[in-house]
């Protein structure tokens, strides 16, 4: 896996302010009705690509493609139904799209739970695991005979600064004996960031033209975040409590640069880590290293191998 150092070449110059066309194009953002998915949405609209909002709420979604066309003039944006936490429902998600080719997903919907209780999807797995990783994983499935169809389909998996001081126990993804809602939110996403890699591997193994591509947002705050109304409407005494920490974090417009880049930048290759550049918290996009345990191979291979026994599907992609 390729392990570049952090360091600016003339390739990696970036204006995220100032992004590439990608007229004819089409993305898929999952959960990018809210958070940082929408920010996500919101500038690859700007782009003159089809942007799609995967989203279980069409309330919510209705809400977030009319907030994106009022921003961006002549936006093409629209949504489709997807629950991660319903497995069987994956497939009728991927044949929403209409589409013969996709040229990115941004794996980007995820849940967090601070209350003790342990929960369960519906198809009776860890809801943080179930929704942020099997979920992701199934999808991925589904889609990969129109993300092979473009030219260079992308997938880019949404990862966190949280998976970073979390180990995978592979006797136990579920969580069954040791549930602890902050730790069992770290493995997910570091799950998350395993397939990417792996898969990252697979496709390479084959020749594929597509390319796996593993980013985190870094620190985000509702306070430091743009008003999106009815989305999120930030007041000016919220703005004003959260300056101080705009020192080591941002709002989760600049969150989603990371994810931004992986999707539009023509020099980004399969089985890179884009991060924020300030201490992987704030900043403009940045490529890091991917070392220690995010780099194991085997323990990525053995996660494979169990999200499918526990899926009952696998990504397959043709050269």
């Amino acid at each position: 896996m390729p392990s570049a150092a952090p360091t600016e070449s003339p390739t990696e110059r970036w204006d995220v302010h100032s992004l590439p066309r990608a007229d004819g194009k089409t993305f898929l953002v999952t959960g990018g009705n809210a958070g940082i998915g929408y920010f996500v949405a919101e500038q690859l609209a700007g782009t003159g690509a089809t942007v799609v909002l995967g989203s279980r709420a069409p309330d919510r979604a209705d809400a977030a493609v009319a907030s994106i066309r009022s921003r961006v003039p002549g936006a093409r944006v629209r949504h489709i139904r997807l629950d991660l936490a319903d497995l069987s429902s994956l497939e009728a998600s991927a044949e929403a799209l209409g589409s013969d080719r996709l040229d990115a997903v941004v794996h980007n919907a995820g849940v967090k739970f601070d209350q003790p209780t342990r929960r369960e999807t519906g198809d009776g797995h860890e809801a943080m695991f179930g929704i942020n990783h099997l979920g992701h994983f199934a999808l991925t499935r589904w889609l990969a005979p129109l993300l092979a169809a473009a030219p260079e389909g992308r997938v880019i998996t949404t990862g966190s600064f949280a998976a970073t001081s979390e180990r995978l126990d592979l006797d136990d993804l579920e969580s069954t004996r040791d549930y602890e809602p902050e730790r069992t939110y770290g493995r997910s996403k570091l799950a998350q960031m395993l397939f990417g890699f792996e898969l990252d591997r697979r496709l390479r193994a084959i020749g594929s033209t597509v390319r796996s591509v593993v980013t985190h947002p870094g620190g985000a705050l509702d306070s430091l975040t743009p008003s999106r109304p009815p989305l999120h409407v930030r007041t000016p005494a919220e703005r004003l409590r959260g300056l101080p920490a705009g020192i080591l974090v941002q709002g989760k417009d600049a969150a989603a640069w990371p994810a931004v880049r992986a999707v539009l930048d023509p020099a980004i290759t399969g089985g890179e880590l884009w991060t924020p550049r300030r201490f992987a918290l704030r900043g403009t996009p940045r490529r890091r290293p991917v070392r220690g345990h995010l780099a194991d191979a085997e323990v990525a291979a053995h996660l494979w191998s169990a999200s499918r026994d526990l899926t009952g599907v696998e990504p397959e992609f043709r050269p």
